[in-house]
C-alpha cells in the first residue's frame, strides 16, 4: 500500500487561501485604478525594489531588451526532457 509523505490541503483550506489571494489582488487593482501611476510606483518598489525615474521605455530600450532576450539560451526543463523522451537534441525512437 502506498504511504503518503505529504498530503495537499483540504478543499476548504484551499478555498480560504484562494479568497485571500483574490481579496489581495482586488485591493491592488482597486488601488491602481484609484491612484494610477503613484500606486504602480509604490507597488514596484514594494514587490520588486524597482524604482526607475520613468516606467515608459524608449524605442531603443525596447529594442535592446529584445536583442538581449534573443541571445539568452533559455534552459530546457527536466520535465520537458522527460515528456519528450530524452534530450531535445537526441531523437528517442519509441
Amino acid at each position: 500500500m502506498a504511504e503518503y509523505l505529504k498530503r495537499g490541503k483540504p478543499a476548504e483550506a484551499r478555498a480560504e487561501d484562494d479568497a485571500k489571494v483574490r481579496a489581495t489582488v482586488e485591493g491592488i487593482l482597486g488601488d491602481i485604478e484609484a491612484r494610477g501611476d503613484a500606486a504602480v510606483r509604490e507597488l514596484s518598489e514594494k514587490f520588486d525594489g524597482y524604482t526607475p525615474t520613468a516606467f515608459r521605455l524608449s524605442d531603443s530600450e525596447i529594442e535592446a531588451a529584445m536583442q538581449k532576450s534573443r541571445t539568452v539560451r533559455w534552459p530546457i526543463s527536466a520535465s520537458h526532457r522527460t515528456r519528450s523522451g530524452g534530450s531535445p537534441r537526441c531523437r528517442n525512437p519509441r
